[in-house]
């Protein structure tokens, strides 16, 4: 009998360790034309996770599509260069992945080159979708073979805009740089993302990066007399956003329990899904949608299923640096005293490389007043550079259909062939 029960408690134990499944490990995994030839992939191009990390240990996720040299066809373009792009804050890099109607391009999806990512990667540019400053990889947007691996990162709760620009920028250059083989790179930002571009390069001189394009990236957020005239009326409600930190900054216990800009930051992702599952009608009335989107540019039906892939909380410290930037309105960071540590804006007239500026005629995010004043800093006091600069203005476009919207494929092929200009 004694034997019978052993035999028994032996099976369910191996049944019980069947049952199990296998512990995951970091996996760096290529989707496109192996795993997808069954549904007619023609494009011939690949998408892969990948990692680059920090000094201290931090691992940023990067998705790249590209068009390996032996799949590619006769006349095929491939290893022009690399294109890093960074998405804004409260974005990941979903961003770049969306068609215009809002849907996610999956990696079987890689022949539709209504998204960003495809369409420079059919130009032969390899593309790098990057997000340096979401809290935690990601609640949207993570690689599907190290949801639950040591690679799903630690909240960095300390991080500023200096570690951001000194640190992780330099560590995804360095890895793509490595990875290529030493192929150009070439900047792509959208709102602050651009920004971050333009803070890397205006403090190292780095000769990889070959070209810098940016979309909706102002150098200033408040109103300058003249100019700011436009600027204070579209951005109500950033206004009121710097003025809720005034108030709940006056005390610790304030900032710290009860700030109201922190708490929405750290539950956008549950905000977002309230505001993306309504009817688009409702959603279109909501705060934040006209604050983002121009409709005339863009279809109201792809807004839901953009918000619900795109948006991720920031770094609190991140959001502070907002707070600075609209109560002051410069393009600085401060130390803990408050006192100025960098001044970005200043900086921008060590920039180098060859600079494209779009911006939204409609955005009231990044007021059109304050993206044209990315001239003047790039500019400084050398007339000469005014040639490096080419300022796109497109009138009808919004903060994010500026990315996303009707105006969008135009800007595709202009930017890619700002970039083949520049080897």
């Amino acid at each position: 009998m004694s034997v019978i029960v052993s035999g028994v408690e032996t099976l369910c134990s191996k049944v019980r360790q069947g049952l199990q499944p296998p512990p995951r490990t970091p996996v760096y995994h290529t989707w496109g034309v192996g795993d997808y030839r069954a549904r007619g992939l023609r494009s011939n191009l690949v998408s892969e996770d990948h990692f680059a990390e920090t000094p201290g240990g931090f691992h940023i996720f990067l998705k790249r599509i590209y068009r390996p040299v032996h799949l590619a066809a006769e006349g095929q373009a491939v290893g022009k260069g690399e294109v890093i792009a960074c998405p804004g804050s409260w974005e990941n890099g979903n961003l770049w992945r969306i068609h215009f109607n809002g849907k996610l391009l999956y990696a079987g999806e890689l022949d539709d080159l209504d998204a960003w990512a495809n369409f420079f990667a059919d130009q032969g540019l390899e593309f790098w979708a990057v997000n340096l400053f979401c809290s935690r990889i990601y609640d949207r947007y993570v690689a599907r073979k190290i949801q639950s691996s040591t690679l799903r990162a630690v909240p960095r709760e300390d991080v500023n805009v200096d570690d951001l620009i000194d640190i992780d920028v330099k560590a995804v250059l360095d890895y793509v740089y490595k990875v290529s083989g030493g192929l150009p790179i070439y900047w792509l930002g959208h709102s602050f993302g651009g920004m971050l571009g333009y803070g890397y390069l205006g403090l190292n001189q780095d000769p990889r990066v070959k070209a810098l394009a940016t979309l909706a990236s102002p150098v200033r957020l408040g109103a300058n007399g003249k100019k700011g005239k436009e600027a204070r009326r579209n951005q109500r409600i950033l206004r009121l956003l710097g003025k809720t930190d005034r108030v709940f900054s006056s005390a610790k216990v304030l900032e710290r329990y009860f700030h109201p800009n922190h708490a929405l930051n750290r539950h956008i992702v549950t905000v977002t899904n309230w505001v993306g599952h309504l009817p688009p009608i409702f959603a279109r009335f909501s705060i934040f949608d006209p604050f983002l989107f121009n409709y005339a540019n863009v279809d109201p039906a792809a807004i839901s299923p953009f918000v619900l892939r795109i948006a991720e909380p920031i770094f609190p410290q991140v959001l502070d640096f907002f707070h600075g930037m609209i109560r002051t309105g410069g393009f600085t960071s401060y130390d803990e005293r408050g006192r100025v540590s960098k001044d970005f804006g200043g900086n921008m007239r060590n920039i180098r490389q060859p600079l494209m500026v779009v911006l939204g005629g409609l955005d009231h995010v990044a007021a059109p007043s304050n993206v044209r004043l990315v001239r003047e800093s790039y500019v400084g006091d050398d007339p000469g550079r005014e040639k490096d600069i080419t300022l796109v203005e497109v009138a009808e476009a919004g903060h994010l259909d500026l990315v996303v919207g009707k105006k969008a494929p135009p800007l595709m092929r202009q930017i890619a062939d700002f970039f083949l200009a520049h080897p």
